[in-house]
């Protein structure tokens, strides 16, 4: 059962990376994006279902290129938000080809 307070809401995932667990407080560890602006960042990633319902998904095709081998652990982590689908859009629109192949450092 929904909560009343949600009915009429849906998850959006803003961001998603991946960052190498055992450097998880380093504000100037190496992230690797997997979500960007609501969409995929790299070609192996698909996002299943984000914006659309109480739950969001996406899958990650595993990869050396990806996900750097000095990893020990991969933690993944998401900037999401509850959308109001009344007052706004929330489904994103995802442009076909809109990858960055670079392995970024954000803070």
């Amino acid at each position: 059962m929904v909560p009343v307070d949600l009915i009429g809401h849906v998850l959006v995932l803003e961001s998603c990376w991946g960052l190498n667990a055992s450097k998880f407080y380093d504000q100037t560890a190496a992230r690797t994006s997997f979500i960007r602006d609501k969409c995929s960042a790299v070609p192996e990633v698909t996002v299943l279902e984000n914006g659309v319902s109480l739950r969001a998904r996406f899958s990650v095709l595993w990869s050396a290129e990806l996900v750097p081998a000095d990893y020990d652990r991969l933690s993944v982590n998401c900037d999401s938000r509850m959308c109001d689908t009344a007052v706004s859009t929330c489904s994103p629109v995802c442009p076909k080809h809109t990858y960055d192949f670079s392995v970024k450092k954000e803070l």
